[in-house]
């Protein structure tokens, strides 16, 4: 791997090397229990030489100590026994915002059973047996077959200037059919992105022989990647494969792909940000028509076209009215909403976009009077008296009855 990375980089820079690390502070945990940590050369190269801080855990788990809330954590699932914990674990860490890259495993009955249960946790089920292409059990995935909606998949990278040109692994599959009836997943809502699109020659190996039968084909719902992200800034990527072993991180494109997908999995690119939520008036009489303005970018400030930005009216806690607001270009987003109902409401604005995320804003609060009725026409007038005369007839009628009664 060394050879190799290190020519590619000289080939491309003329010197040597031209990154963007993390900050040394920010440290990124791997939890590969009962791996040899032979077998991880090649990951702890590659992290090592682009300046990672980072440590490797294969006898004790990352969650045996304080981790901080939002790190990424990377997880092997390999030789270990199954641990029920560390599935818990994991699927908490992502819940409570923080962030894993999970690499399934099927070397063992232990790691099948770890690797289905954590799966489960998001939503998905794993499909253990091998996937083929064109009958062979190394899969081949090409740069057009990449899902470049996602940000990081495309353009300048942070660590090496190209693009994966073509991805090796084998891999098994991970089945979304339960995934897509779902409206939450952890207790929260979520996005769920393929990683491939498009991948030709695909066959699950349903009957576990090796060979491309008959019977067999890829399920639209299978997929060999996915990434997802949270509504309270959790995000994962779950991977079916051995990406991560030595033989197949020698491959220069899977070295890019996996420092592309490090700082969008740890959310160092690629997040939302609302700012400047604004409204046109917080103290009026009802019914009033509210304009309303918002800013949404990445965490570089740079504009995010396209983004879903939510606005929901609210009073006692319970939503009264939502409208959309549109993209007015430059990142800013304008609406209007008629606002009917009166006293304490709050408004509050939730943001989504593809690849970037879910993002919020401090709720803004409101003081809505009560249009008060006041006679201001003749027809007011006349109602009045009308009902006025209606009524007090009626009333001397009843009294003289009631004498007149007692008189006879």
């Amino acid at each position: 791997i060394t050879t190799e990375w290190f020519s590619l980089r000289v080939n491309e820079t003329g010197s040597g090397f031209a990154l963007a690390p993390r900050p040394a502070d920010q440290k990124i945990y791997i939890e590969a229990l009962g791996e040899n940590s032979a077998g991880l050369n090649a990951l702890e190269t590659v992290m090592t030489l682009y300046g990672y801080n980072f440590s490797l855990n294969t006898q004790t788990s990352v969650f045996n100590s304080t981790i901080e809330d939002d790190a990424l954590i990377i997880v092997i699932l390999g030789d270990d026994t199954y641990h029920s914990s560390l599935v818990d674990n994991v699927a908490n860490h992502v819940k409570n915002g923080g962030q894993v890259i999970v690499f399934f495993s099927n070397q063992t009955n232990d790691a099948i059973t770890s690797s289905k249960s954590l799966a489960s946790k998001f939503g998905l089920e794993l499909k253990e047996n091998t996937v083929l292409q064109n009958g062979d059990d190394e899969i081949t995935i090409s740069n057009s077959a990449l899902n470049t909606k996602l940000p990081f998949m495309s353009g300048a990278s942070v660590a090496i200037d190209r693009e994966p040109s073509s991805l090796a692994f084998n891999s098994m599959a991970l089945d979304l059919t339960e995934t897509k009836n779902k409206s939450l997943i952890l207790s929260q809502s979520f996005a769920i992105y393929q990683l491939f699109e498009g991948v030709s020659g695909l066959v699950y190996d349903e009957n576990d022989n090796l060979s491309s039968d008959a019977d067999e084909t890829f399920d639209g719902n299978y997929s060999l990647g996915v990434a997802m992200d949270f509504e309270f800034g959790g995000r994962a990527t779950l991977l079916p494969n051995n990406m991560m072993t030595d033989q197949k991180l020698a491959s220069a494109d899977n070295i890019e792909f996996f420092l592309r997908l490090l700082p969008w999995a740890n959310r160092d690119i690629s997040t939302l940000t609302i700012h400047n939520f604004t409204i046109s008036n917080n103290n009026f009489t009802a019914p009033q028509t509210i304009e309303i303005t918002a800013n949404v970018t990445d965490n570089f400030g740079t504009p995010v076209a396209g983004t879903n930005v939510t606005v929901t009216l609210t009073r006692a806690g319970s939503p009264q009215l939502t409208v959309m607001l549109k993209d007015n270009g430059d990142g800013i987003y304008v609406g209007q909403m008629e606002v009917s109902t009166n006293g304490w409401q709050q408004m509050e604005i939730d943001a989504f976009s593809y690849g970037y995320g879910f993002a919020q804003y401090a709720p803004l609060s409101m003081l809505v009077d009560k249009q008060l009725r006041s006679f201001n026409s003749l027809s007011d007038l006349n109602l009045i008296l009308l009902v006025t005369g209606g009524i007090l007839p009626i009333a001397i009628f009843a009294i003289a009855y009631q004498r007149l009664k007692k008189l006879g």
